[in-house]
This record gives C-alpha cells, structure tokens and sequence, in this order.
C-alpha cells in the first residue's frame, strides 16, 4: 500500500472518530509506520481516548470495517483508554516506533 494511501485512510478514520469522542492521540505503526509495507500490508492505529468501553470499542471497529470495504484494505485497531501504560512489548513498540496522525 502506498504512503499516500495509507494518510488518507489514516485521516479519514481519524475525522471519523473525531467527530464522536474525544481523541487524544493516534498513532500508525507496524510496517507502514517503518516504510517497509507492501501492497497487501494491513494498516495498524494505535487509538487512546479517555475512557474505553466495549461499546466504544465496537463503534471503531465498524468505523474500521466501513474504511476496510470502501478501500479494500485491512485495518487493525489498538485501542486504549488515556490512563493505559504497559510493559508490554507491542506497546513499547508501538511507544517507539508509532508515527503520530
């Protein structure tokens, strides 16, 4: 998947999401945050908002799935409540690597 691509898939979720919560910070990772993607790369979001419950969760998945059929892409979505902080090591990664959007 092209760069170009990827931004404007990335931005539409994040208006999407803007529109009904609160964001606090998004962050692309994986390979297309590295540069490394090919063209069947999925797109990973880290997304942090103030609070999270399943309902919200649900809500971004589908905002995911509608993005998912109109571009004929994959998105996988993390997502975290503000006050979330791990040692777990795709966080870090994420933490690392994650290009903010």
């Amino acid at each position: 998947m092209t760069s170009e691509k990827t931004s404007a898939i990335t931005q539409q979720f994040k208006k999407a999401i803007k529109q009904k919560y609160n964001l606090i910070e998004m962050k692309l990772f994986g390979s297309c945050a590295r540069g490394d993607s090919s063209k069947t790369s999925d797109i990973d979001l880290m997304v942090r908002l103030p609070d999270v419950n399943r309902t919200i969760e649900e809500d971004l998945f589908n905002i995911a799935y509608d993005l998912e059929l109109e571009h004929d892409c994959v998105i996988d979505v993390i997502v975290l409540p503000q006050n979330f902080y791990s040692n777990v090591p795709i966080y870090q990664n994420i933490l690392r690597e994650g290009i903010a959007v």
